[in-house]
């Protein structure tokens, strides 16, 4: 019969704070990444449409 090390998982049951702490942690860094991947993505599009409209009135300044 093989038996256990289970000294780390009574560690974690006995300190809720680090527990929480950790997933706090976890949480806002990945609501700061969604953050920061949603404001670069609206740059780009940004970016882009004024690229369009500077082409449509180039376009347009042509006689097109």
């Amino acid at each position: 019969m093989m038996i256990l090390d289970t000294r780390v998982w009574h560690q974690v049951d006995q300190d809720p704070l680090t527990l929480t702490l950790t997933y706090l942690v976890v949480r806002y860094f990945f609501v700061a990444l969604v953050g920061i991947m949603s404001r670069i993505l609206l740059i780009s599009i940004a970016k882009r449409e004024t690229e369009n409209l500077k082409s449509l009135d180039a376009h347009n300044a042509n006689g097109g």
